[in-house]
């Protein structure tokens, strides 16, 4: 494995990023990591707690997933995808939500679903997992507003600039939405083995 990680760490070197991995195959255990244990930002990726929590809610009896949900036109988070993207008010399923959520990596569908099940339960659905490094501070409609106030008066922008990109509580583990690579290969593997949640 050693190998393995200096040939990670030269591919990471070579193009200037700190990258952080882990790959496991479900079968046999053997693995790859490359700062596995490390928290990193997920962004996007923690639609996939919320995806798994909004189906252990349903299998609960708590909601029904097929639930009718409102999402005017005022009401969007911001983002170039599904309903972020959509001019016109809209009614859907709980499900049909989630789909686009998973699908097209949707904020405004997220922070609906967010709004239905909390950012406590996607926490407790994580502990319950095991995933102890896994944690939610903000809806994705919060996550862009800390981005926006960071950046400061030069707007998007000043996203270019790497002294702006620094100070962004977005990018910072400590301050945001967080997991590791290993934390994030345990939930797949248990969505895999329907273990997460009922399939």
């Amino acid at each position: 494995m050693s190998s393995t990680r200096g040939l990670l760490r030269e591919a990471f070197a070579q193009v200037g990023v700190t990258g952080r991995l882990h790959a496991v195959d479900i079968d046999s255990g053997v693995e790859v990591d490359f700062g596995a244990d490390q928290p990193v930002v997920t962004a996007s990726v923690h639609k996939l707690c919320l995806l798994v929590t909004l189906h252990q809610r349903a299998a609960a009896g708590a909601l029904d997933l097929t639930e009718q949900v409102e999402c005017p036109a005022d009401l969007r988070t911001p983002g170039p995808t599904g309903l972020s993207a959509m001019l016109d008010p809209v009614r859907m399923s709980l499900r049909d939500i989630a789909f686009l959520m998973m699908a097209v990596s949707d904020n405004t569908a997220a922070d609906l679903l967010l709004a239905r099940v909390g950012l406590d339960a996607v926490n407790l659905t994580t502990a319950a997992l095991g995933l102890d490094r896994t944690h939610a501070t903000h809806t994705f409609g919060e996550l862009l507003a800390t981005m926006k106030e960071d950046a400061g008066p030069g707007g998007a922008q000043a996203l270019t600039d790497p002294h702006v990109i620094a100070r962004l509580r977005a990018l910072d583990p400590a301050r945001g939405n967080r997991s590791t690579p290993r934390d994030m290969t345990r939930l797949l593997a248990a969505v895999w083995r329907d273990e997460a949640c009922a399939p």
